[in-house]
């Protein structure tokens, strides 16, 4: 399977829109094309990405569109085994986390 084959491109296809939209909230670092991504389909979209590279055909780099939130972004990977519908997390670790990395 090579991506032109995949659903992940079938599923980056109906999701494409024009740069200069305003409505792009993802971008796929090898091409620079630009994705509208509703989080309603963020399960599905987790999904087929993580069917591609579970699939042995590697990592595919999409970025989420900045926003206006502040100049300095921190992204917070946590990392847990298993399966977990829900983060494992609660806002009051990220807040911690973030006070006291200033």
């Amino acid at each position: 399977m090579s991506l032109q084959n995949s659903k992940l491109l079938t599923f980056l296809a109906s999701h494409k829109v024009e740069s200069g939209s305003g409505q792009e909230t993802h971008q796929h670092g090898f091409d620079r094309s630009l994705y509208k991504i509703p989080d309603a389909d963020l399960p599905e979209f987790y999904n087929v990405y993580c069917q591609y590279v579970d699939a042995g055909y590697g990592d595919i780099t999409m970025l989420e569109k900045m926003t206006r939130v502040g100049p300095l972004r921190v992204d917070l990977d946590f990392v847990y085994e298993g399966k977990h519908p829900e983060h494992l997390h609660t806002q009051k670790n990220t807040t911690d986390f973030i006070q006291g990395y200033g």
